[in-house]
């Protein structure tokens, strides 16, 4: 689901968005070797947020994300 996403935030005209990229990884990385995956997904709900002006606050995103 992750690298779907950020896929699609780069390219949404894409039929077929790639599962597995960069953010795909680095997010992987991060839970598997330290449990901090939620960090990563903070991150992104913060860029999506931004790109198409959703109310919200970083502790928001920090608390769902958590």
């Amino acid at each position: 689901m992750v690298g779907q996403t950020s896929n699609r935030l780069l390219d949404p005209t894409a039929l077929f968005p790639a599962m597995l990229n960069v953010d795909c990884l680095t997010h992987g990385a991060l839970q598997c070797v330290c449990g901090l995956g939620w960090i990563w997904t903070m991150l992104k709900r913060e860029q999506i947020r931004a790109r198409f002006a959703i109310p919200g606050t970083s502790l928001d995103d920090c608390c769902i994300s958590f």
